[in-house]
């Protein structure tokens, strides 16, 4: 399965090495406008990038706004998770994982979900909560990754089970759902809201991915207009959802790919200034702030995108 995530025994410390001070780009404002129950909103987007780094993703963004999580690639090009809060960047890595690490959501308790992979290649989700780590394995599954977190400590995430198929699942109360809009094809569960509503995206028999959303039971599909793929990676309680469409066959095609945001029915694309390829909405909080992930001519970067009202 292609996630863009891509991605507890317990663990004593919070294992977080301080960075430097963010010093982001703030991009013209004026850059992406839309209307949304009657008003038009314009957003300013400020490039995130972890001081040093090859690459980074942001990936998750809560309440607060300053509070926004993903991975970076060092110069080894070793995946670290980080943590931006208040304008400095904390590296999160599970102690024991290895090369691979990825913080995938935070919410407005600054509970942190990701996964690590561990010295045998066998990846494990894990929650990071008052500093400690505790490890989120899919019983009986050859991988699991942790990717959402709501403010009533529901989970949402994906496994991998021993027939190469990915299925998504929930954990509340310490028990864990299977998510399956269809049995037997790769399904990814990456967002959920207070509400309990889960969105994410599953493959059809010809390979084509899908968005969906599921609400009291009920699976809805979420395709972008005109695209080939559609792939959903969070949601908040304004109804209110983010993700990715691609235009060609080829769901990984970066020149293809585009961010866009679902609002009161409508279809928005959200692709920072400067795109020339993969453009990820991440996530989106109650404020309407989206986090996510593109690529300009310089290199690929996470980004913020704020709304601003304009009466």
């Amino acid at each position: 399965m292609s996630n863009a995530k891509a991605r507890m025994s317990r663990f004593h410390g919070i294992g977080l090495a301080v960075a430097v001070l963010l010093v982001a780009l703030l991009v013209p404002a004026a850059l992406a406008s839309l209307a949304a129950q009657g008003r038009v909103i314009t957003y300013s987007y400020t490039n995130i990038d972890f001081p040093g780094a090859l690459i980074t993703f942001a990936f998750g963004i809560n309440d607060q706004g300053t509070q926004i999580v993903g991975n970076y690639f060092d110069s080894n090009f070793d995946r670290h998770g980080f943590l931006l809060s208040d304008g400095t960047f904390s590296t999160v890595d599970v102690p024991g994982g290895t090369f691979d690490n990825s913080v995938n959501h935070i919410n407005n308790r600054g509970q942190i979900v990701g996964q690590y992979a561990d010295s045998g290649g066998v990846y494990h989700g894990y929650l990071l909560a008052d500093g400690i780590f505790t490890t989120i394995d899919f019983p009986g599954a050859e991988h699991s990754f942790a990717d959402g977190i709501n403010n009533r400590g529901q989970i949402v995430g994906e496994y991998l089970d021993s027939d190469g198929v990915d299925h998504g699942f929930l954990l509340c109360d310490g028990a864990f759902t299977t998510i399956a809009p269809i049995e037997g094809t790769d399904t990814g569960a990456l967002g959920v809201n207070d509400p309990g509503q889960i969105v994410g995206f599953y493959f059809d028999s010809a390979g084509i991915s899908h968005g969906y959303l599921l609400s009291h039971g009920v699976f809805t599909t979420i395709d972008f207009p005109g695209a080939v793929h559609t792939l959903v990676y969070g949601n908040n309680n304004n109804d209110e959802i983010v993700g990715r469409y691609v235009t060609d066959s080829n769901v990984n095609r970066s020149s293809a790919q585009h961010a866009f945001l679902l609002t009161s029915g409508n279809f928005i694309t959200v692709d920072p200034p400067g795109w020339t390829g993969r453009a990820i909405a991440s996530d989106i909080n109650n404020r309407g702030q989206i986090a996510g992930l593109f690529r300009d001519a310089a290199g690929r970067h996470g980004f913020l995108a704020t709304p601003v009202e304009n009466r």
